[in-house]
């Protein structure tokens, strides 16, 4: 009787300090800061630039981008997305990076 007693009580003690451990390990994962800050509303400038995936055709439209920059294409598919249009910016700030 004894020894079943101390065998509940070490299991529980197990599952206690396993839910406590991998608590805080879901915790640390949580607040990670993020790597960078975002950019400041002046910075960004209004384009629209289509680009579409090379694997399953998806299309995406951008539709800001950091001022005076030619923006990367983004990756979809493990893959780099092909510029489907003409870069201009909207506001005019990028005039000259045709």
């Amino acid at each position: 009787m004894l020894w079943t007693v101390v065998k509940i009580a070490a299991a529980v003690l197990v599952i206690v300090i396993g839910y406590v451990w991998g608590a805080g390990l879901v915790r640390s994962f949580g607040g990670a800061a993020p790597s960078s800050k975002p950019p400041e509303p002046g910075e960004l400038a209004a384009v629209d630039i289509e680009f579409q995936c090379q694997v399953c055709g998806t299309l995406v439209t951008m539709t800001a981008a950091p001022e005076d920059e030619i923006p990367e294409a983004p990756r979809h598919c493990r893959e780099d997305m092909l510029l489907m249009s003409d870069i201009g910016l909207d506001s005019g700030a990028g005039a000259g990076l045709d």
